[in-house]
C-alpha cells in the first residue's frame, strides 16, 4: 500500500507593500535603519505590520509537514530578542527585531529538521547498501544485484570521497558527516 504524499498548500501571500503598510519611513532612534545614526546616508527602517508578518510565518510553519505542531521552546536569551536588545529601542525597531527573530527561529528549526531527515536518509540508504552487499555474496543473486551494488558504492564514493563505512562504523561516520555539514564542510 503506497503512502499518500501530503501536498504543501500556501495561501496567497500579501504583497510586500501590503505587509509594510506602504507607510513613509519614520525616524528611528535605535537600530537607525540598520545603519547606525550619524552615518552619512543612513535611512530609517520603514514601518511594518509585524503582527501580520509573524502571523504569516506561523501559518507557513504549520504547513511544513515535517515540523512538530508546536515549536520548541528556545532558551531565554537565545535569538535576537533579549533584554539587552531593547535598550534605546523604539516600537518600529522592536517590530523589525521581532520579525527578524521569527525568521531566524523558523530558519533554525527548518535546518535542524532537514539535518535529522538527511541523517535518517543516509542511514536508510546504507541499510539498503548492506542488504545488497549480503545479496552479492549469494551466487543466486549476484548477477541481478551486483550492478546496483556497484552503482551505490560509486555514488557514495563520488559524494563522500571514500568507500561506504563498515556496518559497525555507520553511527560514527554519520555523526561525523553531520558535524562537518553543520560546520559548512
Amino acid at each position: 500500500m503506497a503512502s499518500k504524499k501530503r501536498k504543501l498548500r500556501l495561501p496567497a501571500l500579501k504583497s510586500d507593500r501590503e505587509l509594510l503598510g506602504a507607510k513613509k519611513p519614520e525616524p528611528s532612534s535605535g537600530l537607525g535603519g540598520v545603519l547606525k545614526p550619524g552615518v552619512p546616508g543612513a535611512q530609517p527602517l520603514p514601518s511594518i505590520d509585524a503582527a501580520g508578518i509573524l502571523t504569516r510565518l506561523a501559518e507557513i510553519r504549520r504547513q511544513v509537514p515535517f515540523l512538530p505542531e508546536v515549536p520548541p521552546m528556545r532558551p531565554e536569551r537565545e535569538g535576537l530578542m533579549n533584554d539587552d536588545a531593547f535598550q534605546g529601542m523604539d516600537v518600529n525597531d522592536f517590530e523589525w527585531l521581532a520579525v527578524a527573530d521569527g525568521l531566524s527561529a523558523l530558519s533554525q528549526e527548518l535546518s535542524e529538521a532537514i539535518d535529522k531527515m538527511q541523517e535518517k536518509a543516509l542511514r536508510d540508504a546504507l541499510g539498503i547498501y548492506y542488504a545488497a552487499e549480503d545479496l552479492v555474496k549469494d551466487p543466486a543473486h549476484v548477477d541481478e544485484v551486483k550492478p546496483h551494488f556497484e552503482a551505490m558504492r560509486r555514488a557514495y564514493i563520488d559524494t563522500y570521497g571514500s568507500p561506504p563505512p563498515k556496518k559497525e562504523d555507520v553511527e560514527k561516520v554519520v555523526a561525523e558527516l553531520v558535524k562537518n555539514r553543520r560546520r559548512g564542510g
